[in-house]
């Protein structure tokens, strides 16, 4: 019996610490917003929430891969209301959450981008805008 308890209990505590591994994208990326260099990111996520407070993709190429329960949901901000955007920007996002809120673009594919959506869920009204 004590050792079916102690067996539940680490489940639970496993699944709670899964379920608030909350982070920010920009941190997972290793992302310089003040940076103008050309980047390329390929980037595998794990399980958990990140939030985001809007990428800027100008001139870069990056591919965000997700786990089976990775979300990225972007944050209230009176600046950004897109998520991805940028000018000649090549952005992949496979097996990834979108949970929706508030009203926010997911992506903004400017001049001579490429957004590619594969395999990703979104959650509730979602827009991606060109």
């Amino acid at each position: 019996m004590r050792f079916i308890f102690i067996v539940l209990i680490s489940i639970y505590t496993y699944l709670t610490c899964a379920e608030t591994n909350t982070g920010t994208l920009e941190n997972a990326l290793g992302w310089n917003s003040n940076s103008n260099e050309k980047i390329s990111r390929n980037v595998r996520l794990d399980d958990g929430k990140y939030i985001s407070f809007g990428l800027n993709a100008t001139n870069n190429k990056l591919s965000l891969f997700g786990a089976s329960n990775t979300e990225i949901v972007l944050r209230d901000s009176d600046e950004h209301h897109v998520l991805f955007f940028g000018k000649d920007a090549r952005i992949l996002l496979q097996r990834l959450r979108f949970s929706k809120s508030n009203d926010y673009i997911i992506a903004m594919i400017e001049i001579e981008s490429k957004f590619t959506f594969k395999d990703s869920t979104l959650i509730g009204t979602a827009v991606i805008k060109n």
